[in-house]
């Protein structure tokens, strides 16, 4: 570490070491600054994504948390983990890390999402990011819509048993 013009910049390894850092240069009335790039979002990351993520029909992706079938031309490519919360968390980056993310731009951590989810999740985690990963997985989405036709086509026999019935009485 080396102290020039008021300003310390450092390599911090461990988690320790970083909060040491900060308190140091805050008790010191250093400028503190984070500079790391495993949170900067790349400018290739939907060709990232692309070329790792084949459509499930043609041109359609499936948005990975509500399951809806979307054209490549509106799909938006969502960062599971957030950039900005990759950025500025070392518990978050530690993690990913652990879990083999080069970094925020890891294909692991794009996913497809519609334009609507992907404003409705912004940059929270919580409870979105096991809906995203639940969501990659392309049979839970098809089992879903075949038990949504199933529940369909009983309702509308029902409807047709009921309506002819009714029909009768009268």
């Amino acid at each position: 570490y080396s102290a020039s013009q008021h300003c310390m910049t450092g390599a911090a390894d461990t988690m320790w070491k970083f909060y040491s850092i900060k308190t140091y240069c805050r008790k010191n009335k250093l400028k503190f600054e984070i500079n790391n790039n495993f949170g900067v979002r790349s400018s290739n990351y939907r060709k990232v994504f692309f070329s790792n993520n084949k459509p499930l029909l043609n041109k359609w992706y499936i948005c990975s948390y509500c399951g809806r079938l979307i054209n490549k031309k509106y799909i938006t490519v969502d960062h599971l983990y957030p950039v900005a919360e990759a950025a500025s968390n070392y518990r978050l980056q530690k993690k990913l890390k652990r879990k083999g993310y080069t970094d925020v731009n890891d294909p692991k951590n794009l996913i497809a999402a519609c334009m609507k989810c992907n404003r409705r999740k912004g940059a929270s985690m919580s409870i979105w990011i096991e809906k995203g990963r639940l969501g990659q997985i392309k049979i839970l989405w098809i089992f879903r819509w075949i038990i949504r036709l199933i529940i369909f086509c009983i309702a509308v026999k029902y409807l047709c048993a009921l309506t002819s019935s009714l029909m009768a009485v009268h």
